[in-house]
């Protein structure tokens, strides 16, 4: 499976969760999936991912979009170790009207926080 930046679209954001001050970053990513019996490469998919660091290492915590939407851009919006949430663009359905998708990220905080702990 091949991975690479779509576009090399992302969005970092620092914040301070429990005691510590972190990078999050969402990166807007395209997978191929793997090659076929005639060694052509098959459709992938898009999907925007959540990273965290805390300058030592980087932490995949894990993908937070619907597969293949075709997002033009993503943000993350973090409050007072409580409210988590990400807001993305996605593609219409077969050209129709892009839409804005507003996703509460509660479980990925949770997952941060003992990652961290």
């Amino acid at each position: 499976m091949l991975f690479s930046a779509l576009n090399g679209r992302f969005d970092l954001v620092t914040t301070t969760i429990g005691e510590k001050t972190v990078l999050l970053c969402t990166q807007v990513a395209f997978i191929r999936n793997t090659q076929q019996s005639d060694n052509k490469l098959s459709d992938g998919r898009s999907a925007i991912y959540l990273w965290l660091s805390d300058g030592a290492w980087v932490f995949d915590v894990e993908q937070i979009s619907a597969d293949n939407a075709g997002y033009s851009f993503s943000t993350l919006l973090h409050a007072k170790d409580v409210f988590f949430f990400a807001l993305y663009s996605q593609k219409g359905e077969h050209g129709g009207l892009d839409s804005l998708v507003f996703v509460h990220l509660k479980d990925q905080l949770q997952r941060i926080k003992s990652v961290l702990t």
